[in-house]
């Protein structure tokens, strides 16, 4: 089971100093960059409103979403695309709570 879980889909590993790999982590730190940004926004609209606590979890997830990119820097095991999957699904759900309750106009 343990192998299984800790199986990686990709390693990153034997790419070393390739313009593929370059690339790649330059992307992922990019795409971590923006979901923190996001995260910030989130936070500092909850900060200016406090309407629901419900805003620090979408900021949370978005936090987490970021990590997550940066961790598949290294290699992409099953556990990491699994929760990957887990927040990403939380976090449109989240999205969707929030708009349909408190924000009817809502862009993220």
């Amino acid at each position: 089971m343990w192998r299984l879980i800790n199986y990686r889909l990709k390693d990153y590993g034997h790419l070393k100093g390739s313009c593929w790999e370059l690339f790649y982590r330059w992307l992922n730190v990019a795409e971590a960059a923006v979901w923190l940004a996001i995260a910030i926004y989130v936070f500092s609209r909850y900060s200016r409103n406090k309407k629901t606590p419900y805003e620090v979890v979408y900021s949370t997830l978005f936090v987490l979403f970021g990590l997550s990119d940066l961790r598949e820097i290294l290699n992409l095991p099953v556990w990491l695309l699994a929760s990957k999957a887990i927040i990403l699904t939380s976090t449109l759900y989240t999205r969707s709570f929030l708009k349909k309750h408190l924000y009817n106009t809502m862009k993220i």
